[in-house]
């Protein structure tokens, strides 16, 4: 992906203030953010559904998401709202899995998003971000 120096300054902040890239050096920020695309979806529209295989990482730029599970009876429940500045599907850093909840757009969002292959290859390489990613999913197990 490629931005005008100005978004790319805008990007490598969000990425910066994350709380999985909190720490790393600007260099692997720069890496980090040339490894990922950008994916806009209307209000409604979801970017990943309970069920669909866990290929990807998010962090929201703009816009908002519910993120919702279906229980055993059918039931729909809220987990979380994720806004500007926070990550979701971080299952996909796990290996071959599904999601656990639907990822559905409250507006018109923006997303940076890495495939998980590619963020499995980070954690080895930046270890702050493997320490972000263990206390970001232990946070939400506590959830």
């Amino acid at each position: 992906m490629t931005y005008q120096q100005d978004q790319r300054g805008k990007a490598i902040k969000l990425l910066a203030d994350s709380q999985f890239f909190r720490g790393a050096a600007p260099t692997d920020l720069e890496r980090i953010l040339d490894g990922a695309f950008e994916r806009r979806v209307p209000k409604g529209a979801f970017f990943f559904q309970q069920g669909d295989p866990a290929e990807n990482l998010y962090l929201l730029r703009k816009g908002g998401i519910k993120l919702t599970q279906l229980s055993a009876d059918g039931e729909q429940i809220i987990l979380r709202y994720v806004g500007p500045g926070q990550m979701f599907g971080g299952i996909a850093m796990l290996g071959e899995t599904i999601y656990p909840a639907s990822a559905e757009a409250s507006e018109a969002s923006t997303a940076l998003v890495w495939h998980g292959d590619m963020m499995r290859q980070v954690m080895i390489d930046v270890p702050t971000v493997a320490l972000n990613a263990l206390e970001h999913l232990a946070k939400r197990v506590q959830d």
